[in-house]
């Protein structure tokens, strides 16, 4: 399982009710809401269901607060808000519809629950993949700054649950790093929210979120190409190592799915992405 934070915030007592009570799937609902049957509501929940069909995955929406246990950390969350529904639809369907069908397949992801204060343990989280269930869960953003936060988390953690790499593939990705490096070594003032960008300050890595172990480090350099293209580039014009494992991870993704190709890094960096507004239409 791996989690990361949304934003450094104290950390929330969640009151539990019960375990996924009537955990309804976007899929297939009909629920009655007057209040929620808008063209532009019904638009985007269509996209979602075509998008939630074409890869085999559930998009689920809890009613009512859940608790999971797992690992002996629980995983906690609650409802979101309907007024941020419809901007959770829109970053959702810009961000997943560019993955190739056979990438998710070859993931094992087959449901994605949105809601709010995630936690493990009363810690907070901005998202959290649990490759056992192949489920990630996605905190949805409340502002432009988490909006942000939020579609880097969704490539983050997808791609933990395309991670399941052999230690042969770990070992290839660590002998890339300095001599002297060693993952978990680095002071992260900032906690987790030394992720969600790009900064190249540790020669080697995108960020010092990505110095915690080998798994973040491939996970925050994916979500670095997907959601910041431009700026691996310029990092990896000057760092020899973050070129290399940047054309390591490239060539694995092409080995476990071809369509991986060059063609759809190409594609990925002349993506123009809009921003929803948090409070919905």
């Amino acid at each position: 399982m791996n989690s990361r934070a949304m934003t450094a915030r104290p950390a929330t007592v969640v009151v539990l009710v019960a375990l996924f009570p009537c955990f309804p799937c976007l899929i297939g609902c009909n629920r009655t809401d007057s209040n929620q049957k808008t063209p532009t509501s019904e638009t985007k929940r269509a996209l979602v269901r075509e998008i939630a069909d074409k890869y085999g995955i559930e998009c689920d929406f809890p009613n009512a607060p859940f608790w999971i246990a797992f690992d002996q950390r629980p995983i906690t969350g609650d409802p979101i808000e309907r007024r941020n529904l419809n901007a959770c639809l829109s970053v959702f369907v810009e961000e997943f519809e560019m993955y190739p069908v056979s990438l998710a397949a070859k993931s094992g992801l087959k449901r994605i629950v949105f809601c709010r204060d995630l936690a493990i343990a009363g810690e907070p989280k901005g998202g959290i993949a649990v490759a056992q269930t192949g489920t990630m869960y996605l905190e949805v953003p409340q502002d432009s700054v988490q909006e942000r936060h939020h579609r880097w988390s969704i490539h983050h953690e997808f791609f933990h649950l395309i991670d399941r790499s052999e230690s042969g593939f770990d070992a290839r990705w660590c002998a890339l790093n300095s001599p002297d490096f060693a993952y978990g070594s680095r002071l992260l003032v900032g906690g987790d929210s030394e992720s969600f960008t790009v900064t190249g300050d540790v020669e080697g890595f995108v960020n010092l979120y990505a110095t915690r172990s080998s798994r973040e480090d491939r996970a925050e350099l994916f979500a670095a190409l997907v959601m910041r293209s431009a700026d691996v580039q310029r990092v990896c014009g000057k760092d020899a190592r973050m070129r290399a494992k940047t054309l390591l991870l490239k060539e694995h993704l092409a080995y476990l799915c071809p369509e991986m190709s060059e063609d759809f890094w190409s594609t990925i960096g002349r993506v123009k992405r809009t921003t929803s507004s948090v409070k919905g239409d």
